[in-house]
């Protein structure tokens, strides 16, 4: 569904929001810092921190355009053009991600996938 880059923190709002069970589980691919924390304890910090609560809404605000985007292009792009978005959001991403999660990722089949790569290798 999503890739996290560094410096940056992933989590699942619904979940966060509403205290509720996730519906999905996150996975680290790379070595990573893990934090956890209770939400309460969070929103203290966000009240008691006023540059983590700059720092944490720009993340968000990051977030909600990406994420806006990313439905956008899954929407309305050829497997092509999604590709290309990745290439331009993502760039070193190729070198460290299996091409099964950038496929599944793209919402194509990792044919699709190699396709789309042999075809931009002839150009």
């Amino acid at each position: 569904m999503q890739f996290a880059p560094e410096n940056s923190w992933t989590l699942d709002v619904e979940s966060y929001d509403r205290q509720v069970p996730s519906q999905v589980s996150i996975g680290a691919i790379e070595p990573s810092a893990i934090l956890c924390w209770q939400k309460k304890d969070f929103d203290m910090l966000l009240a008691e921190v006023p540059q983590l609560k700059k720092f944490a809404e720009g993340l968000i605000a990051r977030n909600i355009h990406y994420s806006r985007k990313r439905i956008l292009i899954s929407l309305s792009a050829t497997p092509e053009e999604k590709y290309e978005d990745f290439i331009q959001t993502f760039p070193d991403y190729l070198a460290r991600l299996p091409l099964r999660m950038i496929a599944a990722y793209l919402g194509i089949s990792i044919k699709t996938l190699t396709r789309i790569r042999h075809a931009q290798l002839l150009r």
